[in-house]
């Protein structure tokens, strides 16, 4: 607003509804950029336990997950993390192509990046943090190691007017779409979104949000409240 010359927020909001570009600037403001490898542990588990071999078996080669709203990559490679960690112990995986998506520039360039603070990797056990990051003691630095990148494409996407053109075995859909969005907005972008998921594919939510009711063929999986499986 102060940079708007705006002094009074119904001021600001004209110029909102009258300018795209100032409306794209607001909504890059409100984007989440925090958060942590193998938030909601619990998820993280049952994801390593579970939805991992039962994707084995679909037998999808590609198995293709996205990271919808990635923010600054941390949910991209705990995901990669839980991958190589599954080959090392012998799980017959198919080949991984995960999709990581953001609307914010700036977080995505963060995230290609994969340089982070120990705040971040506060669920990570010590051997894991050897085996996957480089640690610079000097600056209480932590950067993924390159093989890590490996099968990432990272793409800038705005949820409600565009979407991959690939379908999903594995979305992740969390502290977005469902948080920040209300009404016929998140209803449909959800659908259009639920869409791009593979039948018998899942769908990770987060651990506060509500799944719209209408239209919406999905199921809970394993009795867990944060994932659901497309019937």
């Amino acid at each position: 607003m102060q940079g708007l010359g705006c002094k009074m927020v119904p001021d600001y909001l004209k110029r909102i509804r009258s300018n795209p570009d100032v409306m794209h600037e607001c909504r890059l403001a409100l984007t989440v950029s925090i958060s942590r490898f193998f938030r909601d542990r619990m998820v993280w588990d049952t994801i390593r336990k579970k939805v991992l071999s039962d994707l084995v078996k679909k037998n999808h080669n590609p198995i293709h997950i996205w990271s919808a709203g990635c923010a600054r990559g941390e949910e991209v490679y705990s995901m990669k993390m839980i991958w190589e960690e599954a080959e090392k112990n012998g799980l017959n995986l198919s080949r991984l192509r995960l999709l990581a998506s953001d609307i914010n520039p700036v977080y995505l360039v963060a995230a290609q990046k994969g340089v982070y603070g120990k705040t971040s990797l506060k669920e990570v056990c010590e051997s894991d943090k050897k085996t996957f990051f480089h640690i610079r003691k000097s600056r209480k630095q932590f950067i993924v190691k390159p093989f890590l990148r490996n099968d990432i494409t990272w793409q800038i996407i705005d949820l409600c007017t565009e979407l991959p053109n690939q379908s999903f075995d594995l979305i992740f859909l969390r502290n977005n779409v469902l948080t920040y969005l209300d009404g016929d907005l998140k209803e449909f972008v959800f659908q259009n979104i639920v869409k791009k998921l593979n039948p018998g594919g899942f769908l990770v939510k987060g651990a506060h949000e509500t799944i719209p009711e209408t239209g919406v063929s999905l199921t809970r999986a394993y009795d867990q409240t944060n994932i659901f499986i497309k019937s």
